[in-house]
């Protein structure tokens, strides 16, 4: 990374470049994890059992992504009392990736039901993260230079939890089974039903996500009351979009006892849009 200012007259000129490069080494889980749940007593006794979760251990993976950011920024004195501050900051977050290459891409609104092609980009970058920011500060010539009003607004934005952006989930194996869906689950159980594809369980991502977008802006007022003593009222608001998150598809109807597609269970999505319509088409997951 590097900065630079500049002075010319009223205005004083920053800028600045940033390069980060990303890595991420790490196997987790690094055990086998099974969670077996019974909702009531007379369940576990009678071993009828609500649910069965599975998941294997992770390979050793390594997520590499690089990241570019620039910024300027014009502080500019019209007055001596008056002070602007005018800036824009440009974001590209880049592409995660797995450096030997693995990772299996579920994206149901690209790829329907079934992982997209081998080499598929876990997700499409977003090219125009451009953050405006503005301030004002004035202290009025009338109130003896012992008050100073400030405001200012601000676009900030992210990419999202690093690991979330990783497509290894689809890399181990696990399965979850329930008893709406298989009646009469208990334990132990049997291998040949936690190997049925009806129980297999994907996470994916919507790949045309936008990045985290946080609006701030805040105005304040600070009164000098005594020598060395200040008091302030401020107010400060902000507002997110496109927040990082996560929605679950393919539920059970709680009608039928059912999933709308029942050659998997549940699927978790990233960010999904909110309008979105997802064609699926079923496939065999064995």
């Amino acid at each position: 990374m590097d900065s630079a200012t500049f002075v010319k007259g009223r205005h004083t000129i920053k800028a600045g470049v940033e390069i980060r490069r990303v890595q991420e080494n790490k196997s987790s889980p690094n055990i086998p994890k099974e969670t077996l749940s019974w909702l009531s007593e007379d369940n576990f006794v009678n071993n009828i059992m609500d649910s069965d979760s599975y998941g294997s251990a992770a390979p050793r993976t390594g997520a590499r992504k690089t990241s570019s950011y620039a910024y300027v920024l014009d502080e500019f004195r019209p007055l001596r009392n008056l002070t602007l501050n005018v800036g824009l900051r440009y974001e590209y977050f880049g592409v995660d990736h797995e450096v030997k290459g693995r990772g299996l891409v579920f994206d149901p609104y690209t790829c329907g039901l079934a992982y997209c092609p081998a080499g598929s980009a876990w997700y499409f970058p977003n090219t125009l993260d451009f953050s405006p920011r503005v301030s004002i500060a004035w202290s009025p010539d009338k109130l003896h230079g012992k008050t100073v009003i400030r405001t200012g607004f601000g676009i900030f934005r992210g990419d999202g939890q690093f690991g979330s952006l990783a497509s290894f989930g689809n890399l181990t194996y696990s399965y979850n089974l329930t008893q709406a869906t298989f009646p009469g689950l208990s334990y132990p159980v049997p291998p040949s039903l936690s190997a049925n594809s009806h129980s297999t369980s994907i996470s994916g991502k919507d790949r045309h996500r936008k990045d985290v977008e946080m609006n701030g802006w805040n105005f304040s007022i600070q009164q000098e009351i005594a020598r060395e003593t200040t008091v302030q009222v401020a107010y400060y608001g902000s507002e997110g979009s496109h927040l990082f998150s996560g929605t679950t598809l393919n539920g059970i109807n709680p009608a039928t006892g059912q999933r709308p597609f029942a050659s998997l269970t549940s699927s978790t999505i990233g960010t999904p849009p909110p309008t979105a319509s997802v064609t699926l088409t079923p496939c065999n997951w064995a």
